[in-house]
């Protein structure tokens, strides 16, 4: 399912929706995409409040990944002018024993540059963050 709205597009893939022969994803995934702009930033933690939520996390957990994902985003935001950016790409994966979210700007070669202070930050939140060469990933499991 796909919603749109001139500031924002959210796909949704439903779980009843994996059993449709074309669906390669085998877990639940919803797919956001926003303008890089703080007011934004509170859309994309309440999706992966409820998701961690739903998959059973705790309210330290989850206020661990909203600070991940408010932190990278801000990255996001920080230098996006400088290089020709004006959207942030978000998936969530929510699987069975953690919750996988990737950030990016869309652009093809765009490696995104975490100072100190926000690795800091990651490696103290989530267990493990990854900058790719398309943006970040974070995972925080369920549990730990």
């Amino acid at each position: 399912m796909r919603y749109e709205h001139a500031m924002a597009t959210c796909t949704v893939i439903h779980m009843s929706d994996l059993s449709a022969p074309d669906t390669a994803i085998t877990d639940g995934t919803v797919e956001i995409t926003v303008p890089l702009a703080a007011e934004h930033a509170a859309t994309l933690r309440v999706v992966v409040a409820s998701l961690g939520s739903d998959h059973g996390m705790n309210v330290d957990e989850i206020d661990d990944l909203k600070l991940a994902v408010s932190e990278v985003f801000t990255v996001l935001i920080d230098d996006a002018a400088a290089v020709g950016a004006t959207r942030a790409h978000v998936r969530y994966n929510a699987a069975a024993d953690n919750i996988r979210v990737e950030l990016d700007r869309g652009l093809a070669d765009d490696r995104v540059q975490l100072d100190v202070l926000a690795s800091t930050i990651l490696s103290s939140v989530v267990d493990e963050h990854v900058v790719g060469p398309s943006g970040v990933v974070l995972v925080k499991r369920t549990g730990a």
